[in-house]
């Protein structure tokens, strides 16, 4: 649809204001090495700013291609509303947001949320970080068990796990969002769609390194926490760059192997899950880098493959003390399995 000549007038005064801090900002290098999934990143750069509004306005004026993005308000067309929306974002003032979140699922969540609910202790780890978490209303089941890490929200309404959804607590709640993993509990978004169409439900990860700084972005968005996000972002990605650069030399044959076996025996992560990527960052190499998700696997393929290091996740809460009794008897059980004797990691005793 063409613009109407009112448009085109509104555009051209608009324009004219805001090529000067256009240039500004990209002589100062802003910008990320990722998309922000928010319609309304009409240039999908990794944030939401003035330039999004000046190329808004120049996709309007066809001087630029159309992106899918820079329909802000998300009605199918690039427009003047589009550059209002925009100008909202970047203030704050908007009363709704349409994103794209880590489930490649479109959610518009209304704005401002005062009742969520959260379905994972990596979303809630974040959200705490931003200050953003008066308006919890529901944790899951694990969020409740880490008194110690998250002791103010011990005794919240328990609306189960991402395994075990209680959906009749979620919806006793009222809840306006609902937040989950992306990666797990697939059913969740579906299920909840058909049950209160109202619940905007976002799918996060929050556990993978790489794309942590993206989705905690887009978490201070829907928060309303941008400042406190820019403040921990910085901090975050100054330990992983410094880890990132300290690793980055060791050669690929030379690289500690490691074998991560999931809470149970013989059960492990090959690509995908958060467990890799720290392996990776860390400078060692997942002697299951073949395979994709957390899988069940034959003994005899950690025999073969024969790791440096074995390391096991528990469900033990470490915060909660500081004897070592139990996590030194699951020691003793890996070191007295006898089909590990000759793997070197058993034989070094790095386990």
């Amino acid at each position: 649809m063409k613009p109407t000549w009112l448009e085109i007038a509104v555009v051209l005064s608009s324009a004219v204001f805001l090529i000067a801090p256009m240039f500004v900002a990209q002589a100062a290098g802003a910008g990320d090495d990722f998309v922000l999934g928010i319609y309304g990143n009409a240039n999908e750069d990794g944030t939401i700013d003035m330039r999004d509004i000046t190329y808004a306005a120049r996709i309007i004026l066809w001087l630029e291609e159309e992106t899918e993005l820079a329909d802000a308000n998300n009605d199918g067309r690039v427009s003047v509303a589009d550059m209002t929306q925009i100008g909202l974002i970047i203030l704050g003032r908007e009363s709704e947001l349409t994103i794209v979140d880590s489930a490649d699922r479109v959610v518009t969540v209304k704005k401002p949320l005062e009742r969520i609910v959260v379905f994972t202790c990596d979303i809630l780890e974040p959200m705490r970080s931003l200050d953003a978490t008066e308006a919890i209303v529901g944790v899951n089941k694990y969020t409740i068990k880490k008194d110690v890490f998250f002791p103010e929200f011990s005794d919240y309404p328990n609306v189960g796990s991402t395994w075990s959804p209680d959906y009749e607590e979620i919806l006793a709640l009222e809840p306006d969002a609902v937040f989950t993993y992306a990666s797990y509990g697939e059913e969740i978004p579906d299920k909840l769609e058909e049950l209160d169409p109202s619940i905007a439900t976002v799918c996060l990860d929050c556990f993978d390194p790489l794309m942590y700084v993206e989705e905690v972005t887009k978490l201070a968005y829907i928060l309303g926490r941008r400042e406190e996000a820019g403040e921990f972002v910085e901090f975050y990605e100054g330990f992983l760059n410094t880890i990132m650069e300290r690793v980055s030399d060791i050669p690929e044959e030379e690289k500690t192997t490691v074998y991560f076996e999931a809470w149970n025996d013989y059960k492990t992560v090959g690509t995908g899950p958060g467990r890799h990527m720290e392996i990776v960052i860390a400078g060692g190499k997942n002697i299951f880098d073949d395979i994709s998700g957390t899988v069940e696997i034959d003994k005899e393929m950690v025999i073969r493959r024969d790791p440096d290091v074995i390391i096991r996740g528990t469900w033990i809460n470490g915060f909660k003390t500081d004897d070592e009794t139990k996590l030194s008897e699951i020691r003793d059980k890996i070191m007295d399995r006898e089909e590990l004797a000759d793997v070197t990691a058993a034989k070094e005793g790095f386990m």
